[in-house]
């Protein structure tokens, strides 16, 4: 279950203090976010940093709705409790993803209109769940995403996440590279949805599993 960011305080340095809609609340250092650099330069600037809002669409904090950050990654780090199955590496084996840039928003939720491109992509990945579930595999997670976020929302909260998730290491080691959303995001029809950014942390990750 995700669940949503409603409120957010700030508590002082880089520490701010956040609601969920489960009524769960709990205050996070963000200095991690601020001294790995990249995407998040800019929050080393403390005025900046205390510009954050919480987006409704996304249900999560944002910073000038350029630079975001998944809620499922603050509902952990506010309250402690462990990250969902789709974002959890195997233990020991936690890897340091390149950032996707510098346009990090997320699609949050699913549009009532979408372009005809995303509509496909959408109708690809479940295709591929499709033929995950005859091998074997359900990915329980990935549909969950499809149905809230959307196909390019989901695939863009993947490759953002820093994480390389058990889906994706389940569906290379049956042999079915190609089922993964990573390489469905490199396939030439759809590399124009992405950023250049985003196509690189899809490639890091599926290089890392070769």
């Amino acid at each position: 279950m995700i669940r949503d960011l409603v409120d957010a305080v700030y508590r002082g340095d880089y520490r701010i203090e956040l609601e969920f809609e489960d009524g769960q609340r709990g205050v996070v250092d963000f200095r991690k976010y601020v001294e790995k650099g990249g995407v998040f330069e800019r929050l080393k600037d403390v005025e900046f940093f205390r510009g954050f809002s919480v987006n409704g669409e996304l249900g999560t904090l944002t910073w000038a709705d350029e630079i975001d950050i998944a809620p499922e990654t603050l509902y952990a780090e506010a309250t402690g409790s462990a990250l969902p199955d789709w974002m959890e590496s195997r233990v020991g084996d936690r890897m340091e993803a390149p950032f996707a840039g510098d346009d990090v928003s997320c699609a949050g939720t699913r549009r009532v209109e979408m372009e005809p491109l995303e509509i496909a992509f959408e109708e690809r990945l479940r295709d591929s769940i499709r033929q995950s579930i005859r091998l074997g595999y359900n990915p329980i997670r990935i549909t969950e995403m499809l149905n809230r976020y959307g196909g390019k929302g989901t695939a863009e909260r993947l490759v953002r996440s820093g994480e390389i998730q058990d889906g994706i290491r389940r569906i290379v080691a049956m042999g079915y590279p190609k089922l993964s959303v990573e390489s469905i995001m490199l396939e030439p029809e759809f590399k124009p949805l992405f950023t250049e950014a985003d196509l690189a942390a899809a490639r890091w990750r599926l290089d890392q599993l070769r």
